[in-house]
């Protein structure tokens, strides 16, 4: 089985990942991402091409397959990237609290046994203000389709390392912590409908974040130089540090497994 994970899984998900329909939500998707940024769940590096090198200061890419690792080392020398890859699974985020500004996630929530963990790990490691933009695939709205997905499944869970078309990622990521105020959904291939139902684009806001991106304006504005501008600035200070604080209570709230808002914005 491990010939099949490490050799003939990467040969497929590198021929079979990247058809016309994903590329174009990709291409709009992807170069959003900016900063420190990671990536869980790599794969073969078909999106390194996507991420604009010039707005992307470090990429960690989080990939536990090093069939997987082997493809995407050949697809980062093709770019400008500077990428550190992390040999590890989507439940076991090893980076710092609140040390990256962009998470990426395409194809992954479905095969990752720990999902819950995993976007609670997401949250943890996003700064405040920070993006989290994904592209997933899972549980169709139409019963007849959520029918197949069930009969099917256990197909997919072979060939595609665990794949869960029945997974509700939405719901999932609702559980975690991120308030999902906008989304597209649709089908990308007409067959089969059981494993082409999307869920991208997402925006994720939330009043405390938008408070905080207020206050950071306030204080480019707020020069040193200016006359009596010291007691506005520690006063704007102050009120960040209460907002940081704010924040980081919700997100431990959401890692106790209730829904919190999200200080998150994508």
């Amino acid at each position: 089985m491990s010939f099949y994970r490490n050799r003939v899984y990467p040969h497929i998900v590198t021929v079979l990942g990247n058809p016309k329909p994903i590329h174009k939500i990709r291409q709009r998707l992807l170069p959003q991402a900016q900063g420190t940024v990671l990536e869980v769940g790599v794969g073969p590096g078909v999106n390194f091409p996507y991420y604009d090198p010039a707005k992307v200061k470090k990429l960690y890419a989080l990939e536990p397959n090093p069939g997987m690792v082997e493809r995407a080392e050949r697809q980062r020398c093709q770019t400008k990237l500077d990428v550190e890859f992390l040999g590890l699974p989507g439940e076991r985020i090893s980076l710092p609290e609140a040390s990256v500004d962009t998470v990426v996630s395409t194809f992954t929530l479905c095969t990752i046994p720990g999902v819950a963990d995993a976007i609670r790990g997401i949250g943890h490691v996003l700064r405040p203000g920070g993006r989290f933009l994904f592209f997933e695939h899972g549980l169709s709205p139409d019963i007849r389709v959520r029918r197949w997905q069930e009969r099917t499944e256990p197909l997919f869970q072979w060939a595609f390392e665990g794949c869960h078309v029945t997974r509700d990622i939405p719901a999932l990521i609702k559980e975690g912590g991120f308030r999902i105020e906008q989304m597209e959904t649709g089908y990308l291939a007409r067959f089969p409908k059981s494993g082409s139902y999307y869920f991208w684009d997402c925006q994720v806001k939330d009043d405390l974040v938008s408070q905080l991106i207020s206050l950071n304006n306030k204080l480019d504005l707020l020069s040193p130089d200016l006359v009596h501008g010291d007691k506005e600035r520690a006063e704007v200070q102050e009120r960040r540090e209460s907002l940081y604080a704010e924040i980081k209570h919700h997100r431990a709230k959401g890692h106790e497994g209730k829904p919190c808002p999200a200080a998150r914005k994508a």
